[in-house]
């Protein structure tokens, strides 16, 4: 199911052109232009006016806010004078300010690396895997391999040779050559190649052995290549660690961790496992408990995915890598680079994930994950079809990201679907591609009880919507955030920054939606939102037909409450009201062709209001209507069909 688009079913099929009448109480005033504040008792505040306003030269109310466009990075804010910084201000050791201003981006070469090298977070070239021109053999070393060498107690032409005689705490130092051969580590020791570049061992890519099998306590295997087997290396029991090693080109996985076993991938590399038929090449698989650490490594153009974890107690930690260029299996299926299922948990900080497939990230049923610090270019769709994400969570996962930027997927950057609770601080989502219709773009999609939680986030740029939030039990709650820019999918429609619908429901707090396409927020069948402290400020019209560009459109919603927020200079209506209970206070309608226009509602107001029953909006006396070009619209009005929506 979540392997292939599907359609999520039609919004509505009626509506084709639905008429806003009006019916309005007398004290709301006419529907001739407006040139000053409703009349009635001043809001509360230091010079008389509520929270993020300030008294005008004329006396009225007006929001304090930045008037004019706000730098990359920065968003206009009820409130203040100056534009206030918004989204990932702060990089991390390894990256540095993206080019376009939003958000940060990872320090890295040009182009991939390749052999025995590495992309490093916070370099510009690739690295070597250990130091070819190191002294050797090290240190301590007690037993020594190279193939035409001697052989004696302590010199061997084979390492399996030499592990066989090996005890506890012993060093095997391993020359330059190609070994054919496969390992069986049993005891604590370490196997220590002169580098990756020099010693390799070579399975010759027709056997279905692992490269290495390892169950020791505590086993340290470095500076060597291993490839051509069916998987590099199986860590079955205990714990081991790899440093400097190079696993590539293996037929089923790069490493499987097992059973409560340990491995950690220091400044190595897992790449081109590819996938046999009806299987996928797995770069690394920790399962059934497992524990897996990577740290300053790379896993690269695996067939089928870069980490797969799964099963209770199995846990990833992931530091300062790079995940890249994971392809789809066989089957044009999968691709992620880290893809977390059945329970497990992981935490990913200051890595980087490029062009991979799929997904980035993924947080399957009733898994964890914390995203720390970390960057998603990229992200292309399978190869069977579908979209590309830069993480989603579903059935039931708990997501938890702080420091986060996302740019350039083919399809929305987060998903949250079928129960999974999703929690963004500090992240910018930026030129989001969207899926090979041109549509689902968005910034978040948000659907199926799927719970989302913004704060301090930046959406630039998306398409379709900024949020799309879809079905009773979905949520969306947005603070201190920002939606600009998006634009319309299939290259004429919608653009909406947040868009709810179908009985889901939104909560946005001292945020601003500046600048998109057909509704600031647009709302239908059965959606509420809750708005406070909330800028909308110059929705342009949708280029279908050149309509609408209102600031909210409300369609058949339950509730809709908005308090101390402003509607500003949109150029369709400030707010549109159609079959939608109201509750409007301390706020500010300004410079919109129709302040507010209502249908199916009687529109009355009120000074101590708290809540409104079914078939009224009500207008608190404290809040302003100011040079809209008409302050209560009448007549007709089209409305647009709600629009069809897809699963990602």
């Amino acid at each position: 199911m979540e392997t292939r688009m599907l359609a999520h079913r039609l919004a509505r099929t009626s509506a084709q052109r639905l008429a806003l009448g009006l019916l309005v109480a007398s004290c709301a005033g006419g529907s001739g232009g407006d040139g000053g504040a409703s009349s009635g008792a001043p809001p509360v505040g230091s010079d008389g006016c509520g929270e993020g306003f300030r008294r005008g030269a004329d006396g009225t109310c007006v929001p304090l806010v930045f008037d004019g466009e706000c730098p990359a990075g920065a968003r206009p804010a009820l409130g203040f004078a100056d534009c206030q910084p918004v989204g990932w201000q702060e990089c991390p050791a390894g990256f540095e300010r993206d080019p376009s201003g939003w958000g940060c981006a990872a320090i890295l070469p040009a182009t991939a690396c390749s052999g025995a090298t590495r992309e490093a977070i916070g370099e510009t070239k690739c690295l070597p895997l250990g130091d070819c021109a190191a002294s050797f053999p090290p240190a301590g070393a007690r037993l020594f391999v190279r193939p035409s060498g001697p052989v004696d107690a302590t010199h061997f032409r084979r390492i399996g040779d030499a592990v066989r005689a090996s005890r506890a705490g012993d060093v095997i130092a391993v020359d330059d050559g190609t070994y054919a051969e496969s390992l069986e580590i049993t005891k604590d020791v370490t196997v220590r190649g002169r580098c990756a570049e020099r010693v390799r061992l070579d399975g010759g890519g027709a056997t279905t052995n692992p490269g290495l099998i390892s169950v020791a306590q505590a086993a340290t295997v470095r500076g060597v290549s291993i490839v051509g087997f069916s998987t590099g290396a199986s860590v079955e029991r205990g714990s081991i660690t790899f440093e400097d090693v190079l696993f590539e080109r293996h037929s089923d996985r790069g490493v499987a961790v097992y059973d409560g076993a340990e491995a950690k991938l220091v400044r190595s590399i897992v790449r081109g496992t590819y996938a046999r038929a009806s299987s996928s090449g797995i770069g690394v698989q920790a399962i059934l408990g497992a524990q897996l650490e990577i740290v300053e490594s790379v896993i690269a153009k695996n067939q089928g995915g870069g980490v797969l974890a799964g099963e209770p107690g199995t846990n990833v930690l992931v530091d300062a890598s790079v995940f890249r260029d994971n392809e789809s299996d066989l089957d044009g299926a999968f691709g992620l680079g880290v893809n977390l299922t059945a329970s497990a948990t992981g935490k990913v900080t200051r890595s980087a994930f490029l062009d991979n497939r799929r997904a980035g990230l993924r947080a399957g049923p009733k898994s964890e994950l914390e995203i720390v610090d970390t960057v998603v270019t990229g992200t292309r769709a399978e190869k069977s079809g579908g979209v590309g994400m830069a993480f989603f969570a579903l059935d039931g996962a708990t997501v938890s990201v702080k420091g986060f930027g996302a740019s350039g997927t083919e399809g929305p950057a987060i998903t949250a679907l079928l129960g999974a609770k999703v929690k963004v601080e500090r992240a910018t989502i930026r030129s989001i591609v969207g899926d090979a219709d041109g549509d689902l773009a968005n910034g978040a999609y948000v659907l199926e009880k799927g719970k989302l939680e913004l704060i301090d986030t930046a959406i630039v740029e998306a398409g379709r919507s900024g949020v799309d939030v879809f079905d009773a039990g979905s949520s969306l709650t947005m603070t201190t955030s920002f939606v600009t820019g998006t634009r319309p999918s299939f290259g004429t429609k919608m653009g909406v920054g947040v868009h709810v619908a179908m009985g889901a429901a939104a909560t946005i707090t001292d945020s601003s939606l500046v600048s998109n396409r057909h509704s600031g927020i647009y709302l239908w069948e059965g959606a509420a939102i809750d708005l406070a402290g909330v800028l909308v400020r110059g929705t342009q019209k949708e280029i279908f037909e050149d309509r609408l560009g209102h600031g909210l459109l409300a369609q058949d919603a339950p509730r809709v409450t908005i308090e101390r927020s402003a509607f500003d200079a949109n150029l369709g209506i400030g707010l549109a009201l159609a079959g939608s209970p109201a509750l409007v206070r301390s706020s500010f309608i300004r410079s919109n062709s129709i302040g507010i226009h209502v249908q199916d509602a009687t529109l009355r107001e009120s000074t101590d209001a708290t809540e409104v029953a079914s078939g009224e909006v009500i207008v608190s006396a404290d809040t302003s209507f100011l040079d809209n070009a008409t302050k209560v619209g009448s007549g007709v009005l089209a409305l647009p069909e709600p629009p069809s929506s897809k699963k990602p």
